[in-house]
């Protein structure tokens, strides 16, 4: 799965806890259940998403890494690589 195929919905920061609420573009089905899994998801700081690891929740954008790579995902806009 490539950065691109997730896009951030919603942001909640409660003190110190804060989630993010992504769609997936890719939808993924469980083939043994033949049923279509909601491309939705709840994630927080340190946890890991379709191979990419969830390293920052800010108010309006997400960062997240994969293979050496951070990408930035911005509230309800795409995404960029920032170079570290």
């Amino acid at each position: 799965m490539k950065a691109s195929n997730i896009r951030l919905e919603g942001i909640i920061i409660l003190g110190d806890d804060r989630k993010a609420m992504i769609r997936l573009k890719v939808p993924k089905v469980d083939l043994e259940r033949k049923k279509w899994e909601s491309p939705f998801r709840t994630v927080r700081e340190g946890q890991d998403i379709e191979g990419f690891r969830v390293v920052k929740i800010e108010p309006k954008s997400i960062s997240v890494e994969k293979d050496g790579k951070t990408y930035e995902i911005h509230l309800f806009a795409g995404n960029e690589e920032i170079g570290r």
